[in-house]
């Protein structure tokens, strides 16, 4: 004897009290799809797989073994579904319908991705077939020294300044040359003639050193206390003047 599916669903759920709604909620099975089993107008639902499905959630909710019930959709279920039946499988989504509920935003982000990609091709080979222009103005003189700067570094001339107009002294004063070196206590600035000649003008930083040589130089310190002068070794005790001048001038 053949078992109604519908009716045996819809009776038990019935003697339990339980509205259809409360089945939707429980087993996701979308509404309408309840109302086609429990009418046993299985033509409704799209898939005999879904068929299988939708009964087996349905008498499991409401305590019913479904086994039964599934057996007999066989022998119940529309002819459309006769060709799976016989094939004793279950269907499985075509192709087309994978490539249609895929993201159609995934394709732009892939177009995306290629044009960027060729973007950066373009100007690489951009980069490598255009030579490069060698540059021919002349490199920046940096207006500070390093700091420590070994002794044995040539004499600094940072500013290109052009030569004063007068020497501190005649040539007929000057003397043997010697050598001097400014430190910087602080940061400060000065400005360093030498022989005549301006050698440095601008920023020394803290610990920055510099070594000169000539028979005659004249310090202008922005404040004095914020450097240490030696000559010839020798260090000359602050508070140092504001213009230092070597040989000093002859009263």
């Amino acid at each position: 004897m053949s078992v109604n599916i519908g009716e045996t669903l819809r009776t038990a759920r019935v003697s339990q009290g339980i509205i259809l709604e409360e089945v939707e909620r429980a087993t996701h099975v979308k509404y309408k799809y309840l109302v086609a089993i429990e009418s046993n107008e299985f033509g409704e639902i799209p898939a005999l797989a879904y068929v299988r499905a939708y009964v087996r959630k349905y008498a499991e909710f409401i305590g019913l073994d479904p086994e039964p019930l599934l057996e007999a959709i066989q022998s119940t279920v529309p002819a459309t579904y006769k060709l799976e039946l016989d094939a004793e499988r279950v269907p499985t989504p075509s192709v087309n319908a994978f490539l249609k509920r895929r993201n159609p935003w995934q394709r732009v982000l892939w177009i995306g991705i290629g044009v960027v990609v060729g973007l950066i091709l373009i100007l690489l080979l951009i980069n490598w077939l255009v030579p490069s222009v060698p540059s021919t103005g002349t490199p920046p003189v940096s207006s500070t020294k390093s700091n420590n700067p070994s002794p044995s570094e040539p004499t600094p001339n940072l500013t290109g300044s052009p030569e004063p107009t007068e020497s501190i002294l005649p040539s007929s004063q000057a003397g043997p040359e010697i050598e001097f070196r400014v430190t910087a206590i602080e940061s400060g600035s000065l400005t360093i003639v030498v022989n005549g000649k301006a050698q440095f003008e601008g920023t020394m930083e803290v610990g920055q050193k510099g070594t000169w040589r000539g028979s005659s130089f004249r310090l202008t310190f922005d404040d004095p206390a914020k450097y240490a002068l030696e000559i010839d070794g020798a260090e000359i005790v602050a508070p140092l003047p504001l213009v230092f001048a070597y040989p000093p001038a002859t009263p």
